[in-house]
Protein backbone atom coordinates (compact mmCIF):
# COMPACT_ATOMS: atom_id res chain seq x y z
CA UNK A 1 0.00 0.00 0.00
CA UNK A 2 2.60 2.54 1.27
CA UNK A 3 3.97 1.89 -1.80
CA UNK A 4 1.60 2.76 -4.25
CA UNK A 5 1.67 6.33 -2.76
CA UNK A 6 5.31 6.85 -4.19
CA UNK A 7 3.83 5.78 -7.73
CA UNK A 8 0.73 8.88 -7.48
CA UNK A 9 3.21 11.90 -8.10
CA UNK A 10 5.38 10.22 -10.57
CA UNK A 11 2.12 9.34 -12.57
CA UNK A 12 0.48 12.44 -11.54
CA UNK A 13 3.81 14.63 -12.56
CA UNK A 14 4.21 12.60 -15.99
CA UNK A 15 0.33 13.93 -16.79
CA UNK A 16 1.02 17.30 -15.56
CA UNK A 17 4.02 17.50 -17.75
CA UNK A 18 2.89 16.27 -20.81
CA UNK A 19 -0.46 18.48 -20.61
CA UNK A 20 1.42 21.81 -19.96
CA UNK A 21 4.29 20.96 -23.13
CA UNK A 22 0.56 20.13 -24.90
CA UNK A 23 -0.56 23.70 -24.55
CA UNK A 24 2.98 25.70 -24.88
CA UNK A 25 3.21 23.61 -27.94
CA UNK A 26 -0.08 25.03 -28.98
CA UNK A 27 0.44 28.41 -27.76
CA UNK A 28 3.38 28.40 -29.96
CA UNK A 29 1.64 27.41 -32.96
CA UNK A 30 -0.80 29.97 -32.71
CA UNK A 31 2.17 32.61 -32.43
CA UNK A 32 3.91 31.20 -35.34
CA UNK A 33 0.18 31.07 -37.28
CA UNK A 34 0.56 34.61 -38.12
CA UNK A 35 4.27 35.21 -38.90
CA UNK A 36 4.82 32.52 -41.36
CA UNK A 37 6.34 33.69 -44.55
CA UNK A 38 7.74 32.22 -47.40
CA UNK A 39 11.35 34.09 -46.42
CA UNK A 40 11.30 32.31 -43.22
CA UNK A 41 11.00 28.76 -44.94
CA UNK A 42 13.79 29.77 -47.11
CA UNK A 43 15.96 31.02 -44.54
CA UNK A 44 15.30 27.43 -42.56
CA UNK A 45 16.20 25.53 -45.90
CA UNK A 46 18.91 27.21 -46.83
CA UNK A 47 20.99 27.08 -43.49
CA UNK A 48 20.29 23.13 -43.80
CA UNK A 49 21.18 23.25 -47.36
CA UNK A 50 24.47 24.96 -46.22
CA UNK A 51 27.25 22.42 -44.72
CA UNK A 52 28.90 25.29 -42.97
CA UNK A 53 26.93 26.83 -40.55
CA UNK A 54 29.76 28.61 -38.17
CA UNK A 55 27.39 31.96 -37.94
CA UNK A 56 25.58 32.31 -34.97
CA UNK A 57 22.05 32.83 -36.39
CA UNK A 58 22.80 30.09 -38.94
CA UNK A 59 23.38 28.28 -35.46
CA UNK A 60 20.19 29.72 -33.29
CA UNK A 61 17.81 28.09 -36.53
CA UNK A 62 19.64 24.87 -36.27
CA UNK A 63 18.80 24.64 -32.54
CA UNK A 64 15.41 25.58 -33.39
CA UNK A 65 15.03 22.96 -35.78
CA UNK A 66 15.85 20.36 -32.88
CA UNK A 67 13.57 22.18 -30.88
CA UNK A 68 10.95 21.81 -32.90
CA UNK A 69 11.26 18.01 -33.62
CA UNK A 70 11.62 17.51 -30.02
CA UNK A 71 8.66 18.88 -29.40
CA UNK A 72 6.84 17.08 -32.45
CA UNK A 73 8.18 13.84 -31.10
CA UNK A 74 6.77 14.54 -27.63
CA UNK A 75 3.14 16.20 -27.86
CA UNK A 76 0.37 13.80 -28.57
CA UNK A 77 -2.08 15.15 -31.52
CA UNK A 78 0.69 17.13 -33.00
CA UNK A 79 -1.06 17.20 -36.28
CA UNK A 80 -1.94 20.15 -34.78
CA UNK A 81 1.42 22.11 -34.95
CA UNK A 82 1.91 22.06 -38.78
CA UNK A 83 3.76 25.90 -38.93
CA UNK A 84 6.47 23.65 -36.68
CA UNK A 85 6.02 20.63 -39.11
CA UNK A 86 6.94 23.49 -41.97
CA UNK A 87 9.96 25.43 -40.69
CA UNK A 88 11.29 21.27 -39.70
CA UNK A 89 10.41 20.43 -43.24
CA UNK A 90 11.70 23.52 -44.76
CA UNK A 91 15.11 22.88 -43.23
CA UNK A 92 14.92 19.18 -43.93
CA UNK A 93 14.51 19.67 -47.85
CA UNK A 94 17.39 22.15 -47.35
CA UNK A 95 19.42 19.12 -45.87
CA UNK A 96 18.64 16.70 -47.57
CA UNK A 97 19.00 18.17 -51.27
CA UNK A 98 21.96 20.65 -49.98
CA UNK A 99 20.68 22.69 -53.00
CA UNK A 100 20.49 26.29 -51.74
CA UNK A 101 19.24 27.00 -55.72
CA UNK A 102 16.01 24.79 -55.21
CA UNK A 103 14.99 26.83 -51.65
CA UNK A 104 15.15 29.76 -53.69
CA UNK A 105 12.78 28.39 -56.44
CA UNK A 106 10.65 26.78 -53.44
CA UNK A 107 10.50 29.27 -51.06
CA UNK A 108 9.81 32.57 -53.25
CA UNK A 109 11.54 35.44 -51.06
CA UNK A 110 12.97 38.95 -52.56
CA UNK A 111 15.23 39.24 -49.12
CA UNK A 112 19.04 38.84 -49.41
CA UNK A 113 19.98 35.39 -48.91
CA UNK A 114 23.28 35.75 -46.80
CA UNK A 115 21.75 34.32 -43.68
CA UNK A 116 25.21 34.76 -41.73
CA UNK A 117 26.80 31.28 -42.59
CA UNK A 118 30.27 32.81 -41.62
CA UNK A 119 31.60 33.60 -38.12
CA UNK A 120 30.09 36.24 -36.11
CA UNK A 121 32.94 38.58 -35.93
CA UNK A 122 32.78 38.86 -39.91
CA UNK A 123 29.94 41.29 -39.57
CA UNK A 124 30.44 44.63 -40.28
CA UNK A 125 26.71 46.24 -40.22
CA UNK A 126 23.48 45.66 -38.89
CA UNK A 127 21.13 43.76 -40.88
CA UNK A 128 18.05 44.67 -43.07
CA UNK A 129 14.88 45.07 -41.32
CA UNK A 130 13.50 42.84 -43.57
CA UNK A 131 15.81 40.03 -42.97
CA UNK A 132 15.26 39.79 -38.92
CA UNK A 133 11.28 38.79 -39.66
CA UNK A 134 13.11 35.85 -42.40
CA UNK A 135 14.51 34.34 -39.01
CA UNK A 136 13.11 36.00 -35.69
CA UNK A 137 9.39 34.05 -35.26
CA UNK A 138 11.33 30.68 -35.33
CA UNK A 139 14.09 31.88 -33.28
CA UNK A 140 11.75 33.72 -30.55
CA UNK A 141 9.35 30.74 -30.39
CA UNK A 142 11.88 27.73 -29.66
CA UNK A 143 13.62 30.00 -27.41
CA UNK A 144 9.80 30.09 -25.60
CA UNK A 145 9.78 26.25 -26.18
CA UNK A 146 13.41 24.67 -25.64
CA UNK A 147 13.13 24.92 -21.42
CA UNK A 148 10.73 22.82 -21.20
CA UNK A 149 11.62 20.37 -24.37
CA UNK A 150 15.17 20.71 -24.86
CA UNK A 151 17.06 22.76 -22.33
CA UNK A 152 20.55 22.21 -24.24
CA UNK A 153 19.03 24.18 -26.71
CA UNK A 154 18.47 27.58 -24.94
CA UNK A 155 22.05 28.43 -24.79
CA UNK A 156 22.12 28.82 -28.78
CA UNK A 157 18.75 29.84 -29.61
CA UNK A 158 17.93 32.15 -26.66
CA UNK A 159 20.64 34.67 -27.27
CA UNK A 160 19.95 34.53 -31.14
CA UNK A 161 15.93 35.44 -30.09
CA UNK A 162 16.97 38.20 -27.10
CA UNK A 163 19.56 39.47 -28.77
CA UNK A 164 19.81 39.33 -32.71
CA UNK A 165 15.83 39.78 -33.09
CA UNK A 166 15.11 41.87 -29.56
CA UNK A 167 17.95 44.65 -30.21
CA UNK A 168 17.64 44.64 -33.62
CA UNK A 169 13.75 45.37 -33.59
CA UNK A 170 13.97 47.73 -31.58
CA UNK A 171 16.12 49.84 -33.50
CA UNK A 172 14.31 48.48 -36.84
CA UNK A 173 11.00 50.45 -34.48
CA UNK A 174 13.36 53.57 -34.22
CA UNK A 175 14.53 53.39 -38.15
CA UNK A 176 12.89 56.11 -40.36
CA UNK A 177 10.18 54.49 -42.95
CA UNK A 178 11.96 54.06 -46.42
CA UNK A 179 11.00 56.55 -49.30
CA UNK A 180 8.94 55.19 -51.64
Amino acid sequence: MLSLLFLVPTVLGTTSMNYMQSQSALVAEMSLSGRMTECLLRSYCLVGAHSTRSGDIAQGIVESVRVFSQVLNSVEHNEKLTNMRKLKASFDLGATTKNSDLCSSVFRCKLEENLELVPDHARTEMPECDNITAVCPGASISCALCGMFLPGACTTVCPIAGIFCGASGYLCLLQPPAAP
